[in-house]
């Protein structure tokens, strides 16, 4: 299997070409865990400033499955409360667990600060909703 920063450096280079001005850039998916591996699609999540609706989108780039999840900067805080108000709690997991690539002014580290204890504490429903 080839090294991680082969697998970060093709995403890099992936969103520098396709989404050269996004601001916040996470790795996440199976790629941090033991179930990671060739065949294994690459998850990243793009905080973006230039769209208005999250959408996820996939493509292949230099043989490398990605699927992207593009979630808008101006509704972030509305996109992880609708996430775990439906019961998902999908976003808190993957903001918790990610790598993060592109951080321009921190927001991701500050998300990741705030996501993982209620992530690690289960019932994200329970915590974020009372």
């Amino acid at each position: 299997m080839k090294p991680n920063q082969y697998y970060i450096d093709n995403i890099k280079l992936f969103v520098n070409e396709y989404f050269p001005e996004t601001p916040h850039v996470l790795l996440t998916g199976s790629f941090n865990t033991p179930f990671f591996n060739e065949s294994s699609d690459l998850d990243i999540i793009l905080i973006s400033n230039w769209h208005r609706d999250s959408f996820v989108e996939s493509y292949d780039y230099n043989g490398l499955k990605m699927q992207v999840i593009v979630l808008p900067l101006y509704d972030i805080d509305g996109v992880i409360y609708r996430d775990v108000a439906k019961g998902r709690g999908a976003i808190i997991s993957m903001l918790a667990k990610g790598l993060i690539l592109r951080d321009r002014n921190h927001l991701l580290r500050h998300l990741k600060q705030q996501c993982t204890p209620v992530f690690a504490n289960g019932d994200t429903r329970k915590q974020l909703l009372a």
